[in-house]
């Protein structure tokens, strides 16, 4: 039986997936600032105003793909000197899926946890996406 052969870029591909998983879950958390964007004022912003719409999905992506980005190079500029070892990348593409499923869970948790139900039933958002109390229809 021969041994797997790793792909030249895995270990850095691996390493971009599980640093843009942390930012993503850290950014839906609020455990670090995301970029929104105002579509009453047309402005992106880090802070937005509570009383307006704000748009951060975009942010979250851009979150994502800028740290993918860092980890991947940071993980190719070690690993292009040298080769990692297949029990490292084993132990790598492990803590990628770790990540992943504790990426998913954390999401759920949040989810469901914070689910409170008002006199009607209905479950109120999660996010603060949604509409402003000056707005008509607003409840």
């Amino acid at each position: 039986m021969s041994s797997p052969t790793l792909h030249p870029h895995g270990p850095a591909l691996l390493a971009g997936v599980i640093t843009s998983l942390v930012a993503y879950v850290a950014g839906w958390l609020g455990m670090v600032p995301v970029l929104a964007y105002m579509p009453a004022t047309g402005a992106f912003t880090f802070s937005p105003d509570p009383d307006l719409i704000a748009m951060s999905y975009y942010g979250l992506l851009l979150l994502g793909g800028v740290s993918f980005g860092v980890g991947y190079l940071a993980t190719r500029a070690v690993t292009a000197t040298r080769a990692l070892t297949p029990g490292a990348a084993r132990a790598l593409s492990r803590v990628a899926a770790v990540i992943a499923v504790g990426a998913l869970l954390a999401v759920a948790v949040v989810e469901l946890g914070e689910r409170s139900h008002d006199g009607d039933g209905d479950a109120a958002p999660r996010s603060e996406n949604t509409v402003p109390a000056s707005l008509p229809g607003a409840g």
